[in-house]
């Protein structure tokens, strides 16, 4: 289970490495080391025959997609694209088994316990949305550019959703920094994190974007796929919608500011972690409640007071 998530790991870090030669061709190195996730997923039963193929029908829609001749059929590919890794992130796709890394765990005594687990699924179709739609850095002035524009809109959304979550008393200050912390900030950092916001941001925000009617509408770019990607956390009460509709705000005009320098993808992921970090360490509550459109465990139904368990 550790080398096949390993393995995920590096795939999903790799969409940024240059191409290799592989049998005479020129091949990214994020299949070559998908092609090992599953190979080392089904060794260790964590990956069916159905899982398999259906992983292929994704990498395969994905790759046409980018090929095929004539805008509309890339367009109805790319579609079914998005659909296909949409029902890898609701679990809908048959195949694929949890991997269980630590049961029953509390962030804090009075806390909800739940599970530390992962799942392929998941982290698959954000790897398969990130290499074929996202744009990316990849010299050190693009790094530098993307994050110089994007830390005053990172630091803002976390200080304002942390705080009016305070406000409210859905957390509340607590400074701890569980054993766990470092493997949870990792998996959200390449596995929720690079899902939902190549989804979310990457092809939803950025097709808006170049929609002619929404030219004169930027709030509309940034507001449909916030208010969806807070939808996407309903089970976790409403309050929680309203501050990740909030966070997604921010998450949007980080990705306006990025888009044009083809980082966006990074500062998300860092203004992601960072409002994690927050609430995972000097904070005490419910934020973390998972986003059950696209989560590895369910959530422990609707109410507030069952919305504390880690996606």
């Amino acid at each position: 289970m550790l080398l096949t998530s390993l393995l995920m790991a590096l795939s999903i870090l790799s969409v940024w490495s240059p191409s290799v030669k592989f049998g005479g061709c020129d091949v990214p190195p994020w299949t070559l080391l998908l092609a090992a996730v599953l190979a080392s997923a089904t060794w260790h039963g964590l990956i069916d025959a159905r899982g398999v193929v259906a992983v292929a029908v994704l990498a395969a829609t994905a790759w046409a997609s980018s090929v095929v001749e004539g805008r509309w059929a890339r367009a109805m590919l790319a579609l079914c694209t998005v659909a296909i890794a949409l029902a890898f992130g609701l679990e809908k796709v048959p195949g694929f088994e949890p991997i269980l890394w630590a049961p029953d765990l509390r962030l804090s005594p009075d806390a909800d316990t739940f599970n530390f687990s992962t799942k392929l699924d998941k982290a698959i179709a954000g790897l398969v949305l990130l290499a074929c739609f996202v744009p990316r850095c990849h010299t050190a002035t693009e790094w530098r550019d993307t994050l110089a524009a994007s830390w005053p809109v990172a630091v803002a959304t976390t200080t304002a959703v942390i705080l009016l979550a305070c406000i409210i008393g859905y957390v509340r200050p607590d400074p701890k920094w569980p054993w766990f912390a470092a493997a949870y900030l990792g998996k959200m950092l390449l596995w929720t994190c690079v899902t939902e916001e190549a989804l979310f941001r990457g092809v939803l925000q950025a097709r808006l974007t170049r929609m002619p009617a929404l030219t004169r509408a930027p709030w509309l770019v940034i507001g449909i796929p916030a208010v969806l990607f807070g939808v996407a956390h309903a089970a976790g009460c409403w309050t929680y919608v309203g501050l990740a509709t909030l966070a997604g705000i921010g998450y949007g005009i980080v990705c306006a500011h990025g888009s044009h320098r083809g980082g966006h993808c990074h500062a998300l992921r860092a203004q992601r972690g960072a409002l994690r970090w927050v609430h995972l360490s000097p904070c005490r509550g419910r934020l973390n409640a998972p986003c059950p459109a696209l989560s590895e465990s369910q959530p422990s139904r609707r109410s507030c007071a069952e919305a504390g368990r880690l996606r």
